[in-house]
This record gives structure tokens, C-alpha cells and sequence, in this order.
């Protein structure tokens, strides 16, 4: 799946939980390009986005390329090892990833 394909919502919920990963475990699943270019979409579609951790994402961060000072969820945290942990046990690509429905309830 190509990150033009993927909604604004689902950015979201990648960007959160790649956050997560590399700052808090010191772990990725998606490279650092991929990380920015998600960064950008959410920015450029912050109006239409309606994702129930809006409200914990920060623009200036977003502008800068990080999510460091995000407080996780436990949804979040959970989300996050089981995509990675998913994306170890398969050696899926972090676009092939992005197709995955397992996290479907976050990814909404």
C-alpha cells in the first residue's frame, strides 16, 4: 500500500505508534523518510482529521518531524508492539505493513 492511498485517519494512527516505537523502545517499523512524509500528511489534512488521538498530537511537533513529547495510551502502546511485533514475524516492507486490517479498531 502507497502512503498516498492511506487516509489521514490512518496517518494518525501510524504516526502514533512509530512515535511510540522510536522513542520510547528505541524500535521502528518505517524508515525515517516514511516518517516525515506521514508528518506532512497529517498536516496537510489537520481540518478533515477526526481521529480520536487528535487530540494528542501536537502541530509544531508535527512540523518538526517528531512526536517526542506525546503522551501514549495503553491502546497506543499495545497497538504499537503488536504491529511490530507483526512486522518481525512476517518481514512485510512498512508499505506492505500499512495494509494490514489487524489493528483495524486503531487504525479507524
Amino acid at each position: 500500500m502507497k502512503l498516498e492511498e492511506l487516509s489521514p485517519n490512518r496517518c494518525v494512527a501510524y504516526y502514533m505508534m512509530s512515535s511510540y516505537l522510536y522513542y520510547e523502545k528505541d524500535k521502528n517499523v518505517i524508515t525515517d523518510s516514511l516518517f516525515d512524509q506521514i508528518c506532512k500528511k497529517i498536516l496537510n489534512n489537520w481540518d478533515k482529521i477526526d481521529h480520536p488521538h487528535k487530540e494528542l498530537i501536537d502541530k509544531k511537533s508535527l512540523e518538526a518531524g517528531t512526536g517526542y513529547y506525546i503522551k501514549y495510551t495503553n491502546m497506543i502502546k499495545h497497538a504499537a508492539e503488536s504491529w511490530y511485533n507483526e512486522s518481525r514475524k512476517t518481514k512485510m516492507s512498512p508499505r506492505q505493513l500499512a495494509g494490514q486490517s489487524s489493528l483495524e479498531n486503531f487504525f479507524k
